[in-house]
């Protein structure tokens, strides 16, 4: 079973549940602080299959999106984002799309910054996903890469 887990600004822990589930899709968790995190605020099935280790996660804490990079095994051999809407408990996407980005390894991470909000008013970037690639790279140095979506 794995498992991903982000903290939300109103702290509520987030947790994806990729495989091993009831309900055969990939699933989120959260965790209510207002509960001191002995119960769950919400608990659903997602409209993903469940996943592997080619997709990693990461958690949009303006409005709850949840971001699912697929990073290998894609029918377009590129790198896809899929944008789970937070607004509709994760069961429709915001986005679908293949990335300007190859097919990526476990060397490359995709994440949101800390603080969404002052990196976007900061450097203009509309709802910018990062990713940092360690190795395997052309040049044999860190790149550091920008997707919107």
């Amino acid at each position: 079973m794995k498992r991903t887990l982000f903290r939300w600004k109103a702290d509520d822990v987030f947790a994806i549940k990729q495989q091993g589930t009831a309900s055969h899709s990939t699933e989120v968790h959260v965790l209510s602080a207002a509960s001191n995190y002995q119960g769950f605020s919400l608990q659903t099935a997602t409209v993903l299959p469940e996943t592997d280790a080619s997709f990693t996660f990461a958690l949009n804490p303006h409005w709850r999106d949840v971001l699912a990079v697929k990073k290998a095994n894609t029918a377009t051999k590129t790198t896809e984002l899929h944008v789970l809407r937070g607004l509709t408990t994760y069961k429709t996407f915001s986005t679908e799309t293949p990335t300007l980005l190859p097919e990526t390894s476990a060397a490359c991470q995709f994440f949101l910054p800390a603080d969404f909000n002052a990196l976007h008013l900061l450097m203009s970037l509309n709802n910018p996903l990062w990713g940092v690639r360690t190795s395997g790279t052309a040049f044999r140095r860190t790149e550091v890469l920008r997707v919107s979506y």
